[in-house]
């Protein structure tokens, strides 16, 4: 993404952000993380409270061997040796207007089935921690009944911690850590809430990675002090689970770490560690960012930006930036989000080029989003696939 902040809320709430990019300010876009209508074609009607539910047939894959680890070329391995191409959608699992709801089973089981491996769970700080130290115990039944329901369809699932929005990126921010900006107030306060949710899934072996922190925001661009404020988040949660893998991602979701940008030496411990980035470059530039890290050119996180003249070449040296200099670090990479608005210009041909790309560098990916009132939404209004879904899977496999 960029400096913009694209609104994301809750099944019910009813909160504004405004909007800013790099250099102007967008409108914002994606809607509710609710349920599809009652009745929905896929099976996927809300259910009234996390907890006991049937058994609803055979999961879509055999039981998960371990906790993965990742090597320096790969983000996602199993206990054998094997890379897994995760590749999923993000959605949001917890309705803060309507506590103890969340997905039913079938959600699941249709995004498995769909050829996805994985969901990217979007979680909100201040529906977790209100006041420091009180965990609401209701939303963490809820997301651990969303846990579960994931891995009992054959999904892994990435906890995207602490997901920041709005301006400056405190829309979700509990308003008793905030200090500074975005980096001050998670390196400060966060450790805590970190830690409690490493605790509470650290023998999950469906949890395949801890997202700590989506998109620090600090302007202007200072790439070494949120890796140094990574750092430290990292020491918090490997005192806790030392051995799940961690995404760390550059500020704003996407931008450039080339040169002296970026100093990776700043992450002390980089075991198990994974470069992510939030990938919306459409062209317009050569590579997509200014001297000074900033994006230039046309980037769709907007909603309604297309891609207006194919450039494949252009997408794929936006993404060398990254893959290099997470190569000279030996950090593998995975991409925790990319999209393009319903109606944007050459919508398709955008994502089948951005999937040709990560297809050929083995990178795993998760579109942004899975249902919504807003232009990203991967399924209609009834609840069924769009048509355009199954190019998201790199096998092109037909999605009902």
């Amino acid at each position: 993404m960029s400096r913009s902040t694209r609104h994301r809320p809750h099944r019910g709430r009813k909160a504004i952000a405004l909007v800013g990019c790099i250099l102007a300010a967008s409108a914002a876009i994606g809607g509710s993380q609710g349920p599809p209508p009652e009745g929905s074609s896929n099976g996927s009607t809300p259910v009234a409270r996390g907890g006991a539910e049937a058994s609803t047939g055979t999961p879509a894959r055999r039981p998960f061997p371990t906790v993965l680890h990742s090597t320096p070329t790969a983000a996602f391995v199993d206990p054998s040796g094997e890379p897994l191409l995760l590749e999923g959608l993000n959605l949001m699992p917890i309705w803060s207007n309507d506590p103890g709801r969340t997905w039913p089973a079938g959600t699941y089981r249709r995004i498995r089935q769909a050829g996805f491996t994985v969901v990217r769970f979007v979680l909100y700080w201040d529906d977790f921690e209100p006041n420091r130290g009180d965990w609401n115990q209701v939303h963490l039944s809820t997301l651990d009944t969303a846990v579960r329901r994931a891995k009992a369809a054959g999904l892994y699932v990435i906890l995207d911690e602490i997901h920041l929005v709005g301006p400056g990126g405190f829309d979700h921010v509990p308003p008793w850590a905030r200090t500074g900006d975005s980096v001050i107030t998670v390196e400060r306060n966060g450790g805590a809430y970190l830690r409690m949710l490493a605790s509470r899934y650290r023998a999950e072996r469906a949890v395949a990675a801890y997202d700590p922190v989506n998109e620090f925001r600090r302007w202007p661009i200072d790439q070494n002090g949120v890796l140094r404020a990574y750092d430290h988040l990292i020491r918090q949660i490997r005192s806790v689970d030392p051995e799940r893998i961690i995404l760390v991602e550059p500020s704003y979701g996407d931008t450039s770490v080339a040169g002296g940008l970026a100093e990776f030496s700043n992450l002390t411990n980089r075991r198990n560690i994974v470069w992510s980035i939030h990938d919306y470059f459409a062209g317009g530039d050569d590579d997509g960012y200014g001297a000074d890290g900033r994006q230039v050119g046309r980037y769709t996180w907007n909603g309604t930006s297309g891609y207006q003249v194919p450039d494949l070449s252009a997408l794929e040296r936006h993404l060398l930036v990254h893959l290099e200099k997470a190569r000279s670090a030996r950090l593998p990479v995975w991409i925790g989000e990319f999209g393009i608005g319903e109606g944007a210009v050459n919508r398709d041909r955008w994502i089948d080029d951005q999937v040709r790309l990560f297809d050929k560098y083995g990178l795993g990916r998760a579109w942004w989003e899975y249902d919504g009132a807003g232009r990203f939404s991967a399924t209609n209004r009834d609840g069924s696939w769009k048509p355009w879904v199954r190019r998201l899977v790199g096998t092109q496999r037909r999605i009902g």
